[in-house]
């Protein structure tokens, strides 16, 4: 907006140097044309080496953040021309998921030869992947009346992945999953997982202090793949609600947090499942390392993990899952109750 009020000035200053001289015939009106031509003529002329000698890019140091921070981005000018750059102007895109896509333009001053860099903060308000681009960069010249775009050069866009927030889980769970953990740490026959009770189960097989604590018939039932599994069970629908959502994420990478530790000790591997792409997909967790990994392949939606056989769909219900009202619960049966 400033430069669009110094070409109208400047303008309404040209035309009336032109109207004085049509009137008088003055060496000195003259000469002040002359340096109104002159001048922004120079100015311009100094500015087009600029154009093809400056770069502007962006630098990150990161590629995730957890979610409620600032993300901090970098603006790099470079200049190789022998003159100071007085000001460039670059138009940024920034898409973050759950809001609008923001683009703005902004006016960075005072280069001189060398690398220099701006620190820009942005927003990271909901969890899933966000994206920044550098579209477009100008350079002006020292009078403020002309730009020229600057040649591509470096990074120019990226992406970013915006992690949920992990925090310890409650005491109920953490009991849940202790009796469990233990209960496969003491076992020397194999690993275990349990099950409501069906008809024509042997008592041997029922767990008790794991009935107590839920008030139905608990039977423990060898795992064929060696695994404790959590289905996180929720709609397309429900994913497109940002603060949700993000609450969901919240608690469920929060329970795998503390299953992949609490399980280290003991023979089970953890396995999340979840619904992705119109298919099942199931991931084990071995180590934190990969629950982060598990973390971006869900939030930027490419791929992590491998199919879930068909057979196996039916039965995701008898086991844990994790709903979308922020609940664990084993079958029909929430572990808080």
């Amino acid at each position: 907006m400033g430069m669009v009020k110094r070409r109208i000035g400047y303008l309404l200053l040209l035309a009336v140097g032109f109207y004085f001289m049509l009137l008088y015939d003055f060496q000195g009106l003259r000469f002040l044309m002359c340096c109104i031509v002159c001048l922004p003529l120079a100015s311009f002329m100094l500015l087009v080496p600029k154009a093809f000698l400056c770069r502007v890019s962006m630098e990150t140091g990161q590629n995730s953040v957890t979610r409620g921070e600032l993300l901090g981005i970098r603006v790099r000018v470079e200049n190789k021309g022998l003159l100071p750059l007085a000001r460039v102007r670059t138009t940024i895109s920034w898409k973050a998921p759950g809001e609008k896509e923001i683009k703005s333009k902004r006016w960075l001053y005072g280069f001189g030869r060398g690398c220099e860099e701006v620190e820009l903060e942005l927003s990271a308000l909901h969890c899933g992947k966000a994206y920044f681009a550098i579209t477009k960069a100008r350079v002006g010249d020292y009078l403020g009346l002309f730009t020229l775009p600057v040649r591509k050069g470096g990074l120019r866009e990226a992406s970013f992945c915006i992690t949920p927030v992990i925090t310890p889980v409650d005491r109920e769970e953490m009991a849940v999953f202790g009796t469990l953990t233990g209960m496969l740490a003491g076992d020397e026959d194999g690993d275990f997982a349990v099950r409501d009770y069906r008809a024509g189960d042997s008592l041997h097989r029922v767990y008790w202090k794991l009935t107590a604590k839920m008030g139905d018939l608990q039977v423990k039932e060898v795992l064929e793949d060696g695994s404790m599994r959590i289905y996180l069970k929720y709609s397309d629908a429900f994913r497109n609600q940002a603060r949700e959502w993000d609450k969901y994420l919240d608690r469920a990478c929060s329970l795998l947090c503390f299953l992949t530790e609490e399980f280290q000790s003991v023979k089970t591997v953890p396995e999340v499942v979840w619904r992705q792409n119109n298919g099942y997909w199931r991931y084990e967790l071995d180590g934190i390392a990969s629950l982060w990994i598990w973390i971006f392949a869900v939030l930027t939606q490419e791929g992590g993990g491998s199919p879930l056989e068909e057979k196996e769909i039916p039965f995701l219900e008898r086991g844990f899952h994790f709903r979308e009202d922020g609940r664990l619960y084993w079958g029909e049966l929430c572990v808080y109750e």
